[in-house]
């Protein structure tokens, strides 16, 4: 199965999936982490993007959050996200201004 195959049209990567959701949340939750982190480190901006998107899609919270922590401002705070956007918008696309979650203990 290549990248372009459809995961629609696999049965075998559907059904062993529905074993995998059935799993308990600590379990999944570590091993969708760890999928998600090698995805990251080694995934074009386009695959980020298509990776990243549900999460956008489905939770106003994550969206805060990373940007807020792209910004450095307290994640346990509510923002706007006209006033986050125009904060990231300002502060430009300084890639060194990242933040470094590994040394920040994440």
């Amino acid at each position: 199965m290549t990248m372009n195959d459809s995961f629609e049209d696999d049965p075998i990567r559907r059904r062993i999936l529905t074993h995998v959701i059935r799993l308990d949340e600590e379990s999944l939750g570590c091993m969708v982490a760890d999928a998600v982190r090698d995805f990251v480190t080694f995934s074009d901006e386009e695959m980020l993007e298509d990776l990243i998107w549900p999460i956008f899609y489905y939770s106003s919270y994550w969206i805060q959050r990373m940007a807020a922590e792209i910004l450095d401002l307290p994640v346990e705070d509510e923002y706007e996200l006209a006033d986050l956007l125009r904060r990231l918008e300002e502060r430009g696309d300084d890639k060194s201004a990242k933040p470094n979650w590994a040394e920040d203990g994440f």
